[in-house]
């Protein structure tokens, strides 16, 4: 509706992506959303990186598994993510 802000996010692959592929990105989207297994293959660098572009990381797609959803928040400082549990993604979210 009018009014209403959503920001450009870029879905990705399981496949952790170049920097050069994250700075390309950078000019035109907001925010990345890569894999849970992108993040882990990348031992969190992933994350790292993408914020150090300005980009905003919301990964895909978490289950009713609390102690993973709390573990991206605060292992690997995510900024949102996608689950098919939303009431447990806002119990784990700090």
């Amino acid at each position: 509706g009018a009014g209403v802000q959503s920001p450009m996010l870029q879905l990705m692959g399981s496949d952790v992506p170049s920097r050069r592929d994250l700075e390309e990105t950078a000019t035109r989207a907001e925010a990345i959303g890569p894999s849970k297994k992108a993040i882990e293959d990348s031992g969190g660098q992933l994350v790292k990186d993408a914020h150090a572009l300005g980009l905003a990381v919301i990964p895909y797609t978490f289950t009713e598994d609390e102690a993973e959803t709390r573990r991206f928040f605060t292992a690997y400082n995510v900024d949102a993510l996608f689950s098919d549990f939303p009431d447990v993604a806002l119990r784990a979210r700090p």
